[in-house]
Order: C-alpha cells, then sequence, then structure tokens
C-alpha cells in the first residue's frame, strides 16, 4: 500500500498522464481502506504504551551514549545530560 500511492501521484504528475491507472490505484486503495474506517479501536492505554515504548528508546540511546565500554564520552557527558534533559 505505500508504494501505491506515490505510484498514483507519479502517474499523474509525468509527462504522458495515466489518469485512467493512477485512478483504479485510488479505487484499490479506497476499496482495500474502507473496511478499516470504522475498525478504531484505540484507546487511552495504547496512546501510554507508544510513549512508554518510545521514552525507553531514548533512555536506551542515552545509556548507550553515557556508559560505553571504554567511557570514551566522558568528556561529552554534560552535553548528553544537557540535551537529555531537554526532551
Amino acid at each position: 500500500m505505500e508504494t501505491k500511492v506515490p505510484a498514483a501521484i507519479s502517474l499523474l504528475q509525468s509527462k504522458k498522464v495515466n489518469a485512467d491507472e493512477a485512478k483504479g490505484i485510488v479505487s484499490d486503495l479506497n476499496t482495500r481502506l474502507l473496511p478499516l474506517i470504522d475498525d478504531t479501536g484505540y484507546t487511552t492505554w495504547d496512546a501510554a504504551l507508544i510513549l512508554l515504548r518510545e521514552g525507553l528508546e531514548a533512555l536506551l540511546i542515552v545509556a548507550t551514549l553515557l556508559f560505553p565500554k571504554e567511557n570514551r564520552a566522558s568528556d561529552k557527558q554534560k552535553w548528553i545530560w544537557t540535551g537529555f534533559g531537554r526532551v
């Protein structure tokens, strides 16, 4: 699906516009996405899990920067903590 939208756009923006093929792609996408419109069962818990996952990822990156095996970034720790605090 991700490649179909750019394909339709390129068909419409090319020198030889192929509107019929682009219309077919858009129609196919509409048919495939229509059943998903009513299936929006996201809750606050789902949003909280995304924030938790992203936070853990950020902590992992900071830990990787701060605690290397040979502590090569010891002179840059002040800047890493400053950047982490601004998030």
